[in-house]
């Protein structure tokens, strides 16, 4: 049990690392689309149409930005609870991610039927994002078995 609960954890850390990386590499596009050119891929496939879009900001501030704050905050979870569980921490990393899938569900509405264009860095952070809920939820599954278990 503990050996997957610790597999659990470094998939957590790889993809909130995944995640962090395309949420930072996003948000310094904002500022300079340049750095996009590789995702220009023609009408349905291009970042800078997303990414310097009306939704792309809440009050000035980029949404890619509050995904690497998102991220981080994935990576510290990971960190703390590697040794020892913690309730109030998987219960805040659940919430964490259930707002965060659910903003990323927002944003692909906005991408799909609004934009009429896709984001390719933006799909990887909405990948990331549904793979840890799926971890979080599962640790969390897992640490509340070993829990009722040693009970």
């Amino acid at each position: 049990m503990l050996n997957k609960r610790k597999g659990i954890i470094l998939a957590l850390t790889i993809v909130s690392t995944i995640g962090l990386t395309a949420a930072l590499f996003s948000t310094a596009a904002h500022w300079n689309t340049d750095l996009y050119g590789f995702c220009e891929l023609g009408e349905h496939f291009n970042c800078n149409v997303v990414n310097t879009s009306k939704y792309a900001t809440i009050v000035g501030f980029p949404v890619a930005g509050l995904g690497a704050m998102a991220y981080a905050g994935f990576l510290v979870f990971a960190g703390l609870i590697w040794k020892k569980a913690n309730e109030l921490l998987a219960t805040l990393a659940g919430s964490m991610a259930i707002v965060g899938m659910g903003f990323s569900l927002y944003l692909s509405s906005i991408e799909a039927f609004v934009l009429h264009t896709w984001c390719v860095v933006c799909i990887t952070s909405q990948i990331c994002i549904a793979l840890i809920l799926g971890l979080v939820l599962w640790l969390r599954a897992i640490d509340q078995k070993q829990t009722m278990t040693s009970s």
